[in-house]
């Protein structure tokens, strides 16, 4: 008996019926061996992992906040973001590349190849981010004016995370690649919080003062100990799925291949971040730090479309490749009924409860519910439009994306500029909401243009035309 069929004699028929379109897709995901099975397990089982992860590590800043005040967390904060900016730029874009290289490489049997992507293309990637960082730490000590004394020790710290930064993205999309969600989100999003927080706390029990320097230090050690462990478990899994054996062709031009999709990537996480950025030039950290508590909560949402591009991305990627328009179709027609309405459910119920959980992080937090209802509005509008970056990034259509984020990059800079100056952290929450408006409209526009298919929930179950019984019979 399906869950559906057990739901549907054991609850009134208008419950029953309502609940159907979501019990449909446990169902599928539960039982059998297609295409569609396969990826709705991997949404499922990473969307399961997420929930603990978003849990885990909104606990992890909760505490943080608390521990540090709401100054030292505010500097610790816009230190963080600009190390998860900088790791997105350093990284060349490559990470985001492997999702679709190795589907394609596999698909073509060429493993040798594969194995050149694999470990030249990230050992390359982490040298350029170990480079960069040393040049950035010479250029903290040799202009240590430029820098508020409460910056100057962090930043110097963060410098020495960038490198493992890259090498986890890098580990994590091979992983994904390979279908393997449970080493995509446990290390990064599961252990690092946990380690992090661990290493803190007991720093400030043995005596060391809970300021921003002493987190960026746990911080290190998370990042450290989980990229080198998360290394050595994908190594022996990579290797037992292809097998040891030479390498073969240069990795320059997958490196060039991937520099378009280094502007989306930089240009996604610029957008994700300037509000913080900006903020950080214009208000006084402890103000910076409620708003980031409040943009910090919206990760219980993002963590929805996080998991669906998991699991979704390489096989959009795979389907493009073969030409299989009837699979590539359900595949982003469930990638969008999967984001949206979890996305929906979750906005709901920070609207309701929003002050509440922002008063979590201590005296005054709660006041961020101002812009967490206004940053609600945009995550609504941009979960509507589904995985739609991902569909053009990976069937070949990255510099349409990256024209894209970079008109909707310059939008957002000029709207913070303008407003967190003139009307404050409110400002903030309005430029990025806007921004993530535009974004969504500009995205359907692009897959409508270029897939012939509108990329917006309303049309979810109208992306497939009727297809000959030989496509059905495929799934």
């Amino acid at each position: 008996m399906t869950l559906a069929s057990l739901l549907h004699n054991r609850l009134p028929d208008r419950l029953s019926d309502a609940l159907e379109p979501f019990v449909e897709k446990v169902d599928l995901a539960l039982s059998g061996d297609g295409a569609r099975s396969v990826a709705a397990r991997a949404a499922l089982l990473t969307f399961a992992m997420r929930v603990l992860a978003a849990v885990l590590a909104y606990g992890g800043q909760v505490v943080l906040a608390r521990m540090m005040g709401a100054y030292d967390y505010g500097v610790y904060a816009i230190v963080w973001v600009w190390l998860v900016v900088l790791s997105a730029f350093t990284g060349l874009g490559y990470s985001t590349g492997l999702l679709r290289f190795i589907p394609e490489l596999r698909q073509s049997g060429r493993i040798a190849e594969l194995r050149t992507v694999i470990v030249h293309g990230s050992l390359i990637t982490v040298a350029v981010c170990t480079l960069i960082a040393a040049f950035g730490v010479g250029l903290v000590l040799a202009v240590p004016h430029w820098f508020d004394n409460a910056f100057f020790i962090p930043v110097v710290l963060a410098a020495f995370c960038l490198p493992m930064l890259t090498l986890v993205d890098n580990q994590s999309s091979i992983a994904q690649a390979f279908d393997w969600p449970v080493l995509v989100t446990l290390p990064a999003y599961i252990v690092r919080p946990l380690f992090i927080l661990a290493m803190f706390i007991a720093m400030t029990a043995g005596g060391v003062e809970p300021t921003a320097a002493s987190a960026m230090i746990a911080t290190i050690a998370g990042v450290w100990v989980v990229a080198l462990g998360q290394f050595f478990v994908l190594r022996r899994r990579v290797l037992d799925r292809i097998g040891p054996g030479p390498m073969q062709g240069p990795v320059s031009p997958w490196i060039k291949a991937a520099l378009p999709m280094l502007l989306i990537e930089g240009f996604v996480f610029l957008i994700l971040n300037t509000d913080v950025m900006v903020a950080g030039w214009f208000v006084p950290p402890d103000q910076v730090a409620i708003y980031y508590a409040a943009a910090k909560t919206l990760a219980l949402v993002h963590f929805v479309s996080f998991a669906i591009r998991v699991a979704t991305m390489h096989k959009i990627a795979q389907y493009h490749a073969t030409g299989d328009r009837y699979r590539l179709d359900h595949t982003i027609a469930d990638a969008l009924r999967w984001t949206f309405w979890p996305s929906l459910a979750l906005v709901i119920m920070l609207a309701i409860g929003g002050e509440w959980i922002l008063s979590m992080f201590g005296e005054g937090f709660q006041d961020g519910k101002a812009f967490l209802a206004v940053l609600l509005v945009g995550v609504v509008m941009r979960a509507s439009v589904g995985p739609a970056e991902g569909m053009l990034t990976m069937a070949g259509r990255q510099k349409t994306a990256a024209w894209i984020y970079g008109i909707v990059l310059c939008v957002n800079v000029t709207l913070n500029l303008a407003l967190i100056p003139t009307v404050g952290l409110v400002g903030a929450a309005i430029a990025t909401a806007l921004s993530m408006a535009l974004e969504s409209l500009l995205l359907v526009l692009a897959v409508r243009r270029h897939f012939g298919m509108t990329s917006f929930i309303a049309f979810a179950g109208r992306l497939t035309p009727p297809i000959a019984a030989q496509g059905a019979a495929a799934e």
